[in-house]
């Protein structure tokens, strides 16, 4: 959890639950008086759009949607851009439909 602390951005965080987020505020909680750290930089991928709305909430810099499969999170990471500036656009691409069984 340092390195996250040190440098958010250099981390693509991948979260399944809104409550994760909360979470992760708490484990990076820092002292009193210190800085902390600064989310705008880092990339949130969210499996719902709830999840992404907390995320943003939550300052994250840019927020991407994908289904919870390992597919959709694989393509979603393959389509990240590999630098991310301060600043970037929040953005959430709508979530595909899930196929349907024939």
């Amino acid at each position: 959890m340092r390195a996250a602390r040190a440098a958010p951005g250099a981390h693509a965080w991948w979260f399944s639950s809104s409550e994760a987020i909360g979470h992760l505020a708490d484990l990076v909680a820092v002292p009193r008086g210190a800085p902390a750290p600064d989310w705008a930089g880092a990339c949130a991928i969210a499996t719902h759009p709830r999840i992404a709305e907390r995320a943003r909430a939550a300052g994250f810099g840019h927020v991407a949607a994908c289904l919870p499969t390992r597919e959709a999170l694989v393509a979603c990471i393959e389509s990240l851009p590999s630098e991310l500036p301060a600043g970037a656009p929040r953005t959430e691409p709508p979530l595909p439909s899930p196929p349907r069984d024939p």
